[in-house]
């Protein structure tokens, strides 16, 4: 659920499903609507402790973007403490056209479990709530 604030006169909409968002025709509220989708998706998925592998049904160019902006690849001696290595190593293996090598496969499980899932966690945690 989104909520949407008029900055010309303070008025508040909420909730605001994405459904509704899209009936907007912007492409910056599509954009965010798509990843903030694709974020819970890929949360859900880690609280499930579902295999998560980087193709199109988890991931996408913007969320890497995304995950990338908001520190989600924190700098370690794996990547010569520049996170920037692993968001690009990840953008690099999701527009690859054929399969990953094993060691490639590894290298991206390890992002995924030892950067991507912490983050999520921390971020999205408190927003879910939990059926009792």
């Amino acid at each position: 659920m989104f909520t949407i604030k008029n900055v010309q006169n303070g008025n508040t909409l909420f909730p605001i499903g994405s459904s509704c968002i899209q009936k907007f025709n912007r492409v910056d509220l599509n954009e965010i609507t798509s990843i903030n989708e694709r974020l819970f998706k890929l949360f859900h998925a880690v609280k499930e402790n579902e295999f998560i592998s980087l193709n199109s049904n988890y991931f996408s160019r913007n969320l890497l973007k995304y995950l990338l902006e908001e520190g989600a690849f924190k700098p370690n001696k794996y990547n010569k403490f520049n996170g920037e290595l692993d968001y690009t190593f990840m953008l690099d293996m999701f527009n690859k056209r054929n399969e990953p090598s094993d060691k490639q496969k590894s290298k991206i499980r390890a992002i995924i479990v030892a950067s991507i899932r912490p983050f999520l966690e921390e971020q999205l945690n408190d927003k879910i709530v939990t059926k009792k």
